[in-house]
């Protein structure tokens, strides 16, 4: 009798707490959701986001002021929910940059990203060896003058322009949050040439890491940018779906190693 009451009791916590994260996730998509500006659907695009556990570290956001697009994937530490919590908090930072703080700058952004990990997360546990932050790209498009500014921290942005293959821009290799007293140098805005009818993809590590195929290997950058070259001419919503095809065709039977999160929108 007593391991049968164990057993319910047991059964009960792990519904309680599945329920907990499938509401979690609900309210993680409607944040991200709810903040999208009218001016992207404006826009050819897609989002393919397929969290690891349910809630995802990996985020993405937009945002629209005076002309100007902003949008933005980040990867933040871990997964599950405490990458949730990272992700949300990142998501929340980015939207009272741009709307509160009058911050109209990808590098300003990534910075001031920085300090809120840096000197507000990770001051809170006052020691050496956590690290949490977020590698992320942001990217933002002056819909009047065509002009195209990014910065990016260890993250993927690729540029695929017409009757061109896709290429990968170079981002800083500096790292956002992590300890305080870590030594930082300073972002840079880049710009990318304009043409009508070019494709931006940016996306996390999840899914070039995938684990799979034959010999159960990452998937890889190269896969990755074979893929995105061998698609680039179809819709964005078919070329949503060969991705996430191609994905899960690769993953196979294995457990998927990361959350994953790509997004891609035609200027």
């Amino acid at each position: 009798m007593s391991s049968l009451l164990n057993s319910s009791f047991k059964r009960k916590s792990f519904d309680s707490i599945l329920d907990s994260y499938k509401l979690g996730a609900i309210y993680q998509q409607a944040i991200f959701r709810n903040h999208m500006p009218s001016k992207l659907m404006s826009f050819n695009h897609f989002i393919f986001n397929q969290p690891r556990d349910l809630v995802s570290g990996d985020f993405y956001w937009c945002g629209y002021y005076n002309d100007k697009l902003f949008i933005a994937v980040g990867d933040c530490t871990g997964h599950g929910l405490p990458g949730a919590i990272l992700s949300i908090y990142g998501h929340l930072s980015l939207t009272s940059m741009l709307y509160n703080k009058n911050v109209y700058s990808p590098r300003l952004m990534l910075e001031g990203l920085d300090h809120s990990y840096s000197r507000g997360l990770n001051n809170y546990w006052n020691t050496s060896y956590r690290s949490e932050g977020v590698d992320i790209t942001i990217v933002r498009y002056d819909m009047r003058t065509k002009e195209l500014v990014y910065a990016g921290s260890n993250s993927y942005l690729y540029v695929k322009y017409p009757d061109e293959d896709l290429k990968r821009v170079t981002e800083d290799k500096l790292q956002i949050g992590g300890n305080m007293q870590h030594d930082f140098r300073g972002f840079s805005d880049m710009r990318i040439d304009y043409k009508k009818g070019m494709k931006l993809y940016m996306s996390t590590d999840g899914y070039s890491d995938q684990f799979g195929g034959e010999a159960d290997k990452k998937l890889s950058q190269k896969r990755l940018i074979e893929i995105l070259n061998n698609t680039a001419q179809l819709s964005m919503r078919e070329q949503k779906l060969s991705l996430k095809h191609s994905f899960m065709s690769w993953k196979g039977e294995s457990n998927q190693t990361d959350d994953v999160l790509l997004m891609g929108i035609e200027l």
